[in-house]
């Protein structure tokens, strides 16, 4: 098992006013999940379901409140960040917004190499040839070596976005809604890259989203989160004909059809509760 959590909580202290008595406000809420070595695991939900603070837990970017987080078996729950920083090249994060998260005084070719910076010393001549490599992962060339991220597309920003996760040479990949911002069709060349990048480099990646769609095709099993819980865990390439509860069946819903009339059949799949 690659990573594990165990009735994984965490909670915030929310205070209404300067007189009133601080709450806690539970994000996540006991959860326990299981992603083995080369498995692609989908956490779905709304906004506000708490599939983005579980992924900073699982990262280490904030303390959980209660419950334990295993790493290749060892508890990790707790580290401190001196004590964390050996894991942090085996688990990166593409973010939902690349260009919120880049220097927009560097160019691609710094915005890659910068977590080469931290690993084993590299010449110059090392380190921009393994940027290439990393482009050329991701289907651009030495021609956006140069380019400033507002020079970039909105599909070349997440390109360049995970070749700077995959700079380390990561095991795991966290997707927090990594393609959200794209229109159809390149979500869908998007998509094609990180099924070709899982293969090729045998990553294990956690892939988040509110969108059934992606899921099913990217992923090998789907955890539902809903007010914090995980309420279901499906195979990913059955979600209309396993899911059970009702909170899956309104994503299921939600999910794009091309005409109304296409949306009956697959209707008909889904399981009564």
């Amino acid at each position: 098992m690659l990573i594990e959590t165990q009735a994984l909580t965490k909670q915030y202290r929310h205070q209404r006013g300067w007189l009133s008595r601080a709450e806690a406000v539970t994000a996540v809420d006991r959860v326990s999940l299981q992603l083995e070595q080369g498995m692609t695991l989908g956490l779905v939900g709304e906004s506000g379901s708490g599939k983005s603070t579980l992924s900073r837990l699982l990262l280490g970017l904030e303390p959980a409140t209660s419950g334990r987080i295993l790493y290749r078996g060892e508890d990790i729950t707790g580290w401190s960040f001196r004590r964390m920083q050996p894991l942090r090249a085996k688990m990166q994060l593409v973010f939902q917004n690349s260009f919120a998260s880049f220097d927009p005084l560097f160019t691609v070719e710094q915005i890659v190499a910068e977590p080469l910076l931290n690993g084993p010393k590299l010449s110059a001549q090392e380190r921009r040839n393994k940027v290439l490599e990393l482009l050329s992962l991701v289907e651009l060339d030495q021609r956006y070596l140069k380019r400033y991220p507002h020079e970039l597309s909105g599909g070349q920003q997440q390109r360049v976005g995970i070749a700077r996760a995959l700079a380390p040479g990561p095991e795991l990949l966290v997707c927090d809604e990594p393609f959200s911002s794209l229109d159809f069709p390149l979500r869908k060349t998007m998509l094609g890259l990180l099924l070709r990048l899982k293969r090729q480099l045998g990553l294990t990646v956690l892939f988040i989203t509110h969108d059934l769609s992606l899921v099913s095709e990217l992923c090998d099993r789907v955890a539902v989160m809903y007010r914090g819980q995980v309420v279901e865990t499906l195979p990913g390439g059955q979600i209309a004909g396993t899911c059970t509860h009702p909170y899956t069946r309104q994503l299921w819903q939600a999910v794009p059809v091309q005409a109304p009339r296409y949306r009956k059949p697959r209707d008909l799949q889904m399981k009564e509760t």
